[in-house]
C-alpha cells in the first residue's frame, strides 16, 4: 500500500491582483514576517462578532522604534532593535514587545488546484511565506496620553 502523496509547489510570482488572497494579511518586520503572541484578549471597539463581514478589523499600529536603516550608525547584524517593539491598540493603550526568533521556521500554505480549479482528483499545495519570527507582547496594555 502506497502513501498518500500532495504535491508541494514553492511560492508563485504575482503576476494578476484580480484573485485576492483568502488568507489574513501577515505582519511583517524589518526583518521577514512574523506571528504575533498577546497575552489576552482584545476588546476592539466596534467588533461585532455575529456579523458574516470579511472587512479587514484595524486593531493597532505595530512600531520599530530602534530600527533606522537610514542612519549612519546602523549595522544590519545587530539586533538590539529586536528588543523593543510598541503595539498601539486605538488611541489610548499601547503594548511593549520584542521580536523573537522561532526555534524552527513555519512555513504558510494553502490549497492550489483541486476543489477550486475544477480537477477534483488532483489536490496541491503552495507555500506563502516561510515565517522565523515572532513579536511577543507578554504584558498587559498602558495607557498612553497625547501624541504616540
Amino acid at each position: 500500500m502506497s502513501t498518500p502523496t500532495i504535491p508541494l509547489h514553492p511560492r508563485a510570482l504575482q503576476t494578476s491582483t484580480s484573485s485576492p488572497n483568502p488568507l489574513p494579511p501577515l505582519i511583517q518586520t524589518p526583518t521577514g514576517l512574523a506571528l504575533l503572541e498577546l497575552q489576552g484578549t482584545l476588546n476592539i471597539r466596534d467588533f461585532d462578532p455575529t456579523s458574516s463581514s470579511s472587512q479587514p478589523i484595524p486593531v493597532g499600529r505595530i512600531d520599530f522604534p530602534d530600527y533606522n536603516p537610514n542612519s549612519l550608525t546602523f549595522d544590519v547584524n545587530d539586533k538590539k532593535w529586536m528588543k523593543r517593539v510598541y503595539m498601539y491598540i486605538g488611541e489610548h493603550q499601547r503594548l511593549h514587545g520584542e521580536v523573537k526568533q522561532l526555534p524552527k521556521a513555519v512555513g504558510v500554505i494553502r490549497r492550489r488546484g483541486g476543489r477550486e480549479g475544477g480537477d477534483e482528483g488532483k489536490e496541491e499545495l503552495e507555500v506563502l511565506e516561510i515565517i522565523k519570527y515572532k513579536i511577543v507582547f507578554a504584558s498587559r496594555p498602558e495607557p498612553v496620553t497625547g501624541s504616540h
